[in-house]
């Protein structure tokens, strides 16, 4: 077993010597196609920076003997696409957009969007601030997810006098019960956000993105979420349509 590692590792050594003595570097490639005097068109240009990058990313991996380096590109077709480590049974690593989304009043709003990893708990001053800047007040509560409740939140919606969800650090309070209540009632109302996900990704298409550019994707995204609110009014529109009819109907009759 040691023999066939070792015969395997000197294979790769020699195959990697053999390429890099071929082609040196990327940029000396590209240059000395460009100096035969070959004419590259735009998209042939973008090609051959995206091969040099690819070659320099694991070109640095193998030589630090590691399988991670920042802005790691894996797509040739969208190179603004990042590996996005997740920690599912099912899908471990996820490539796409990751979008941090907002509840308010029963429509979704797109809080950020980025292709790049990012801390969701790290928005949440951020969001209410926002939310501050269109209704002129503060939320009462806001219901969030375990990930969100950090002491930096924490002290922030103290501070704004804003009951944050979830059980609160140190020892249990005397009244447990009532507030085992509230926090049930909260983690029930939070739900409809996750709901809202599910729905955009089974009827919306969220959860298949086949736009091949950066802004087409974000368009596709956007769409899907102005799709969900916009069902989220017809069925407000349609309750209310059936109250008022019925509302008529008993004066009439009264």
């Amino acid at each position: 077993m040691r023999q066939d590692q070792t015969t395997i590792k000197q294979e790769t050594s020699a195959r990697y010597s053999k390429a890099t003595s071929v082609y040196p570097s990327g940029s000396q490639n590209h240059s000395s196609v460009i100096a035969q005097g070959t004419q590259l068109t735009q998209r042939q240009a973008q090609i051959f920076d995206i091969c040099e990058q690819i070659y320099q990313q694991q070109h640095a991996m193998y030589v630090q003997k590691t399988h991670r380096i920042g802005q790691r590109i894996v797509s040739f077709q969208q190179p603004y696409v990042r590996p996005i480590g997740r920690g599912k049974v099912k899908n471990p690593t996820e490539f796409g957009p990751k979008i941090d989304v907002s509840n308010s009043d029963g429509l979704l709003r797109i809080e950020r969007y980025s292709y790049e990893a990012f801390n969701e708990s790290k928005d949440l001053i951020m969001v209410i601030e926002r939310y501050h800047q269109r209704t002129g007040v503060y939320p009462q509560r806001v219901l969030v997810d375990q990930i969100y409740r950090t002491r930096e939140n924490r002290r922030y919606c103290h501070d704004k006098h804003i009951r944050i969800s979830g059980p609160k650090l140190g020892r249990p309070a005397k009244h447990r019960q009532q507030n085992l209540k509230i926090e049930h009632q909260d983690e029930r109302d939070r739900t409809q956000i996750e709901r809202d996900f599910s729905l955009s990704k089974r009827c919306y298409s969220l959860g298949k993105l086949k736009a091949k550019l950066k802004n087409t994707n974000l368009t596709q995204v956007g769409l899907s979420i102005l799709c969900v609110n916009l069902d989220r009014l017809q069925r407000v529109a349609l309750v209310c349509l059936f109250f008022e009819k019925r509302a008529l109907t008993s004066d009439l009759t009264a």
